[in-house]
């Protein structure tokens, strides 16, 4: 099978579309991220309830070699219902609570899956993070948008030819010089 080496132009305009989709995907989580955490921060202010919960698991994933800390809970809501969840929280957080050790759940009641653990409230900080992400990215996704289009159009500029005048053209088919000093031989010759 054949590998397809793309040219330096091809190589460009590859670079310039990936940084363009990741710019645009940082865009997105960023608008996401803050209208959710300011829906978060409302709803816990008026529909919030805390409860006694039970740290029933801790561990550790690793993406791209960032450590995230993940702390799986159980507590009873005030209807008696059971809720099992789990939260991303900052590695102090983490380190400071064990399996099995009761700690105290601020819950929405009419969404029990957004709950947090002491220290861990969603603030404006938060919020202002998600902004500035979206902002960020929606400045790059212009630039890298911007910089794709002028390549394209500079790429495609220099692969047509020159442009000629069609008077020139025009002369240089109708115009007949028969050439000089050279014999007549063949048809229409005359004979001595």
């Amino acid at each position: 099978m054949q590998k397809v080496q793309l040219s330096a132009r091809g190589q460009a305009s590859l670079v310039l579309g990936i940084l363009l989709f990741f710019s645009i995907a940082i865009t997105i989580a960023g608008y996401m991220a803050s209208g959710q955490t300011r829906e978060k921060i409302a709803d816990f202010a008026a529909d919030g309830a805390t409860a006694t919960g039970t740290i029933t698991d801790k561990y550790i994933h690793v993406v791209r070699g960032t450590w995230i800390y993940w702390l799986d809970v159980s507590f009873k809501m005030q209807d008696g219902r059971t809720h099992n969840g789990s939260e991303e929280v900052p590695n102090t957080i983490y380190d400071g609570l064990n399996v099995g050790q009761a700690i105290q759940i601020t819950y929405v009641r009419s969404t029990p899956e957004w709950f947090y653990v002491p220290g861990d409230a969603p603030t404006a900080r938060d919020v202002a993070i998600s902004e500035d992400m979206f902002q960020y990215g929606l400045i790059a996704g212009l630039l890298f948008l911007i910089a794709l289009v002028v390549f394209a159009f500079w790429n495609r500029s220099e692969g047509t030819p020159a442009v000629r005048s069609p008077a020139s053209d025009t002369a240089r088919e109708f115009s007949f010089t028969p050439p000089r000093n050279r014999p007549r031989t063949g048809f229409g010759t005359r004979g001595h």
